[in-house]
């Protein structure tokens, strides 16, 4: 379909407005996102990426805040969160950890893991978004436990980890 020049004209002056509305933009769009197109913690692989899970928190572990060299503070949390699958490791940072409440699900987009100590570990970088969903409900699984299965590199023509 064809637009008009105005069409596009009133769009872009909708987007150029102000932040705050495409953000809340985006944040519906997040909150719609289905559950079919979500990974299951079982599926995740060692130094994956691109994840999208609905997780529920069951547990909060450590709690630090890290000083840089330049002076900036920053505030890490540990979490244990799981679906349907299995459980693993949730490193939040910074604006992620008010997010994290025993019993909330949320929403993890373009989550990656991570081997750290030879266990596997779930975390959201600067390209992703942690969300909570408030009307949503899920099972949990704890019986499987991700983050406690070690991990070693392996040297083959191409690195990868693998269960021991």
């Amino acid at each position: 379909a064809l637009f008009c020049s105005t069409e596009i004209k009133q769009w872009y002056q909708r987007r150029v407005r102000g932040v705050s509305n495409s953000l809340l933009l985006l944040q519906s769009v997040y909150l719609t996102h289905s559950m079919s197109d979500r990974t299951l913690i079982s599926n995740l692989q060692p130094e994956g990426s691109n994840y999208d899970l609905i997780v529920k928190v069951v547990n909060l572990t450590i709690s630090v805040e890290q000083k840089r060299a330049d002076g900036t503070k920053i505030q890490v949390q540990e979490a244990i969160v799981a679906d349907e699958s299995a459980s693993i490791c949730f490193i939040a940072k910074n604006e992620q950890v008010p997010l994290l409440q025993v019993g909330s699900v949320l929403s993890l987009k373009n989550a990656s893991t991570f081997v750290f100590n030879g266990n596997m570990r779930l975390s959201v970088g600067r390209w992703g978004s942690v969300a909570q969903l408030v009307d949503q409900q899920i099972e949990v699984n704890l019986s499987k436990n991700l983050s406690k299965v070690d991990y070693e590199l392996v040297s083959l023509p191409q690195p990868r980890y693998v269960k021991i």
